[in-house]
């Protein structure tokens, strides 16, 4: 997991 940012959007850049 690298920022919670990153899943607070739509496009789940990585899946961790």
């Amino acid at each position: 997991m690298k920022c919670h940012e990153d899943y607070s959007f739509s496009p789940p850049k990585h899946s961790s």
